[in-house]
């Protein structure tokens, strides 16, 4: 299991202020966008952003983001591990054992 480089770890190592944006915000959404480049959407983001137009969300720190990872990936074993339990048991009384 990999933990995923973030954007945000990265600003946070080079002690750089950061801001994650919060993607389901109407403000986020391109509506009548005709032409739309790589390099027109980072300017309209600094603008936002100046602009205090784009709400952030909080993001967690590295430990935290890491050890909820963690958990999931265990639900999952867990998970997976009790339907191949269900799984031999229904094959075993299928069979009458």
């Amino acid at each position: 299991m990999t933990t995923k480089l973030s954007i945000v770890d990265v600003g946070r190592a080079l002690r750089k202020e950061t801001e994650t944006a919060n993607t389901s915000h109407d403000a986020w959404r391109w509506k009548n966008v005709k032409k739309k480049t790589d390099k027109e959407d980072a300017l309209k983001l600094a603008k936002l952003s100046a602009m205090n137009q784009i709400p952030t969300v909080h993001m967690l720190p590295k430990k935290v983001r890491e050890k909820r990872s963690l958990i999931k990936y265990r639900q999952r074993l867990v998970k997976n591990k009790t339907s191949i339990q269900n799984s031999i048991r229904a094959i075993f009384s299928g069979q009458g054992i």
